[in-house]
């Protein structure tokens, strides 16, 4: 049995012009979920919510990408960052004539940034959404680890250029 906590954080890319990020938050920002024998269905997927806002021109591209900040798991060093599988499963906030769309493919995380969301921002400002799912899809190939928990950042970054 692992027991798990995700620490996730927030940064910047590009943001130039006339946007202008009035806010960009992660919540909640961490995530703990213990992980159980695969052969019984194993732990259920998490969920956190990057909210993005920002104003400026209208129309404004914008791209929010998900990585890991190591290679493997602190405190669980024989665990890869990529037993840990994302996905985008829903996204909202375009504003009027705006487009938001999400990348549903499972996202194994890694230390190469992967696109989580992208769209364009509308005629009204508005708070761009886009729900990240988090699941462990360890196996029975790696040791369990109860204390301290083995722990993942995983970094969202938005590019607003």
């Amino acid at each position: 049995m692992w027991r798990i906590v995700l620490i996730l954080v927030a940064g910047c890319l590009g943001a130039y012009g006339q946007t202008g990020i009035t806010s960009f938050t992660v919540t909640p920002s961490a995530l703990s979920f213990t992980a159980a024998d695969p052969d019984t269905g194993g732990p259920a997927a998490q969920s956190s919510t990057a909210v993005i806002r920002f104003n400026g021109a209208f129309f404004r591209p914008w791209t929010l990408y998900v990585q890991s900040e190591g290679p493997t798991l602190t405190n669980c060093g024989s665990i890869p960052a990529s037993a840990l599988v994302l996905r985008c499963t829903s996204e909202s906030g375009k504003g009027f004539l705006g487009s938001t769309s999400c990348n549903a493919s499972p996202i194994p995380l890694s230390t190469t940034s992967a696109t989580h969301a992208a769209g364009n921002q509308g005629i009204f400002n508005s708070a761009i959404t886009a729900n990240l799912q988090v699941t462990f899809a360890g196996t029975w190939r790696y040791r369990a680890a109860l204390a301290p928990a083995c722990t993942a950042s995983i970094r969202n970054t938005a590019d607003l250029p």
